[in-house]
Parts: structure tokens; C-alpha cells; sequence
């Protein structure tokens, strides 16, 4: 693995300055050093030692060598994607377009620094899935580029059908949730003994197959409708109903693999918390939305966390029957105020974040480039993120784009005006521009205003009906 990821340095610094780089496991006395604290620690000093999280690693450079040391392959990883943003590279949205590779002849590194991330786990996701192989293959190596995932892996699905089936509710109905007098297969029975024993086998199941494997989800399916069976009743609240299933789970699994764990959301209708303490090996992410409790988020979490749960956050970046792709009004358009978010979540000392987003970077990349740097170091300056972006990606047409993600990112929702005024900015960016990777860059953002438009034009003929009359004011013309 080392020598892959060192190959995959070389790649990159080749780009950079158009030479070649030697891959050896001799060290020259020029030279970048790539690999793990055990491989080169009798060579270095304790100073050099990189944190012990198991994605903590060290950057180094003496005059003769730098030095890439890492606790593990995946800190590598993370390091060499580091030390590369240090040399001006940037992979800010997935497409090879917004990609941005310096080119001199001169490599000059001076890099001095320790780094491990804020959050065990960081994942922004499509909540609605890549729709081709190339996004997908591009989202991947966007998630690696910008040091997304991490080593603790989370599952908190949506998950009661993944371990038994609806189509065995012909057969066994009383393994089913029982509503207003009825059984139906959609949630489970968590007091019934054959559900508790089949959930547990088959999470032990899932662990026996992957061994690197860190948690299954024991999440109930999306919707509610819990069961009201006489013995389900016995044990409480929705929340207790579920939570008691996710206690029996994990107590099972942590007889087999101690280091295991099961996950769930507190979310929709076991958003509170249950009325007795969780088992060792129980993870919650607490949700920013569905949230029916009268606790407030610091609350619901505290009150986890007292009950014993491992806590992180799952948030909602975009999802698109809320946004329907427009500016300004997903979370992650709104770029200062998710960078406050992200910050106040890692106060609150949650361990993980998950983020619900969609395959809309037009509106949404910049946030969803600086939320993964914020989810490593949430007390980056955004504005200097921000800045970057603009800079780094569209050079001298930087501020009438400036101007663009501005509006957006003050949640100015779209209107006749904004969009004129950004197709204004564009108009100036377009002037301003003449390397062709900017104006590529360019043009992506001019397909998401000619999309805008298109939109636009729509909205504004469906407010009149078949007959011709106005069922809708139009908003002010410009």
C-alpha cells in the first residue's frame, strides 16, 4: 500500500513540474520520504513522531528531505493529499474540471506540522446516489483527495429490512410491527425473542464476513409506525422499543468482538432518549432535522451521552425535495453559517459527522469543499477557505464569482434579480479570463445559470393556467 500511494505522490508531483520521481525503498540523500512511524523511527527523532490517532501523521521538511510519517496506511494517505494542498493543489469539486494543479520547475517544500482530524469519521454523501460509474468513480476519489471517511467507520441506516426480510411476513407476521390493530410487515416486533435472536445473528453474521468491519446499523426502517403489540407497549416509549433492541444487539455482539459496534439514529420518533442507560457498543448520531423532541440539540445529546452512547451528528448538507438545487437555500450553500455549524458540533465533542447532500455542486460544491476541510479542522478561518476557492479556481475573474457565491452564501434566494445580476458577473468573469482551465470552469458555472433560467422560464408559465389566467403573481419584473 505504501508504494501505491508513494506512486500516486509521484503522479501528482509530476504534474506539478513536469519531471519524473523515483519510486526506491533506498534513501538517497535528496529526497521525499514516504511511510510509517514504525518503518523510519530509528531514523527520526521523538519530536517526529505524527499523533496517535490512528490518521494523525507528521509533515516535515529539513532542508535535505521531507518527511510524510503516518501511525497508518490511511493517515499516509491523508498526509500525502496534505502535503500536496501545501503545495498549492486542489481538488475542489469531483469533476477533473475544478481541479487545480500548479506547474513550476522548482519544487520548494517547507512544511513543519502535526495533524489528526476533529472527527473520527467524515462522510459527505449523496443522499440520492452517484448516477453513473464516472460520478461515482469521481466522488471516491473526491472523498480521498480531500481526507473524507476516516477509521472509524459508521453505520446508522435505515437498516430493520436488512436483517429480516418483509417477505417472510406471509410466514411469520408476529416478527412484524403491530399498528392500529393489525400486523404489517414494515417495522419489526423488538420485544418478540425470534427477532431479537435472528437481528443478532445476522449482525454477528456481517461482522464474521468483514472482519474490518467496525458497526451494522440496527436502525429502524424510515416512517415510525412502531410496534404496538401488548409486550412492545411493556417496554416504553417508541424510543425505549427501539433502543431496547439496540441494547440486546450490541450486548451480543460485544460477547464475540469487543471492539465492535452497533449503530442507530435519534431521529423522527426515537429521537428521545429511552428511559434506562445503553450497552457498551451502542453509537447514536443524533440528527440535525426530524427531530421530535422538546430537548434541545445540546440536550439530546447530553442526555446520551449520560445514558452511555457514543455520540456523533448527522446532518443535511442538500437534499433535494427541500432545494430542489436552487442557491442559497441548502444548508450547504449557506457556506459561513455551516462552517459555524460544523465547529459548534465538534464543541459539543461529537465524535463523527455524516451529511445527507446531493450531486449539485453548482450551488452546493463550495460549501461541500469546505465542510470537509472543517469536519478535519473546524477552526480553519472559512473566509480564507472561501477566499481560496475563489482565487485558486478562477484566478483574475475571482471577484465577480466572489460576488455570485456571496449572495448565495448570505442565503439570498433565487429571484428574476439575482439571476440577472449573477449572469451580469459572469458576463465580467468571462472578460476577465482567458486561460482555458478558468474558462472551463467558467462555462460549468454558466450551464448551472442557463439551468437557472430554464427553470425560471417554467416557473413563470405554469403560474398561468389553461384558460390564461393568472393563478400566481409573478415576482417583480427587473
Amino acid at each position: 500500500k505504501e508504494l501505491e500511494l508513494a506512486g500516486e505522490l509521484a503522479y501528482w508531483l509530476e504534474q506539478i513540474t513536469r519531471a519524473k520521481f523515483r519510486i526506491s525503498r533506498e534513501l538517497p540523500d535528496l529526497a521525499i520520504v514516504v511511510g510509517t512511524w514504525d518503518q523510519w523511527q530509528d531514523l527520526l527523532t521523538a519530536s517526529d513522531q505524527p499523533p496517535h490517532s490512528p490518521e494523525g501523521y507528521r509533515l516535515r521538511s529539513d532542508g535535505r528531505k521531507v518527511w510524510i510519517i503516518a501511525r497508518t496506511e490511511l493517515g499516509l494517505q491523508h498526509a500525502i493529499y496534505d502535503f500536496l494542498e501545501s503545495l498549492g493543489c486542489r481538488w475542489y469539486f469531483p469533476d477533473p474540471v475544478w481541479t487545480v494543479i500548479p506547474h513550476t520547475s522548482t519544487l520548494v517544500a517547507n512544511v513543519d506540522r502535526t495533524a489528526s482530524p476533529a472527527f473520527n469519521y467524515r462522510r459527505i454523501w449523496y443522499g440520492w446516489g452517484a448516477r453513473t460509474e464516472k460520478l461515482a468513480r469521481d466522488y471516491q476519489d473526491w472523498l480521498k483527495h480531500n481526507r473524507q471517511l476516516g477509521h472509524f467507520q459508521v453505520a446508522c441506516g435505515h437498516s430493520y429490512d436488512d436483517h429480516i426480510s418483509p417477505s417472510q411476513f406471509s410466514e411469520h407476521p408476529e416478527w412484524f410491527s403491530y399498528v392500529n390493530g393489525r400486523r404489517e410487515p414494515f417495522q419489526l416486533c423488538t420485544s418478540h425473542p425470534q427477532v431479537q435472536k435472528r437481528v443478532i445473528e445476522h449482525v454477528l453474521q456481517v461482522f464474521r464476513n468483514n472482519p474490518g468491519a467496525n458497526m451494522v446499523s440496527v436502525e429502524p426502517n424510515d416512517g415510525d409506525r412502531y410496534c404496538e403489540c401488548d409486550n412492545c407497549l411493556k417496554l416504553g416509549t417508541p424510543s425505549d422499543r427501539v433502543f431496547h433492541l439496540a441494547n440486546v444487539v450490541a450486548e451480543a455482539v460485544r460477547q464475540e468482538f469487543p471492539d465492535k459496534w452497533v449503530g442507530l439514529y435519534a431521529y423522527a420518533g426515537h429521537s428521545e432518549p429511552p428511559h434506562f442507560s445503553l450497552k457498551p457498543g451502542v453509537y447514536v448520531q443524533v440528527t440535525t432535522g426530524f427531530r421530535y423532541t422538546k430537548l434541545t440539540f445540546e440536550e439530546q445529546i447530553e442526555a446520551f451521552r449520560k445514558l452511555g452512547a457514543t455520540v456523533g451528528v448527522y446532518d443535511y448538507f442538500s437534499v433535494y425535495p427541500w432545494d430542489w438545487d436552487m442557491p442559497g437555500v441548502a444548508k450547504a450553500g449557506r457556506v459561513f453559517e455551516l462552517a459555524e455549524a460544523i465547529r459548534h458540533y465538534h464543541e459539543l465533542g461529537l465524535t463523527t459527522y455524516d451529511a445527507e447532500s446531493s450531486c449539485n455542486w453548482g450551488p452546493n460544491g463550495l460549501g461541500y469543499w469546505m465542510a470537509a476541510h472543517l469536519m478535519w479542522d473546524p477552526h480553519l478561518d472559512p473566509e480564507r477557505l472561501f477566499r481560496d476557492f475563489c482565487q485558486r479556481a478562477f484566478g483574475p475573474a475571482s471577484e465577480h464569482i466572489e460576488r455570485i457565491y456571496r449572495r448565495w452564501a448570505n442565503g439570498e434566494r433565487f429571484s428574476q434579480r439575482s439571476l440577472k445580476l449573477a449572469l451580469l458577473d459572469l458576463q465580467q468573469a468571462y472578460a476577465s479570463a482567458s486561460e482555458p482551465a478558468i474558462r472551463d470552469r467558467l462555462d460549468r458555472m454558466a450551464m448551472y445559470l442557463h439551468w437557472l433560467r430554464l427553470w425560471s422560464d417554467y416557473d413563470r408559465s405554469a403560474k398561468w393556467n389553461q384558460w390564461g389566467k393568472l393563478v400566481v403573481a409573478p415576482p417583480e419584473e427587473i
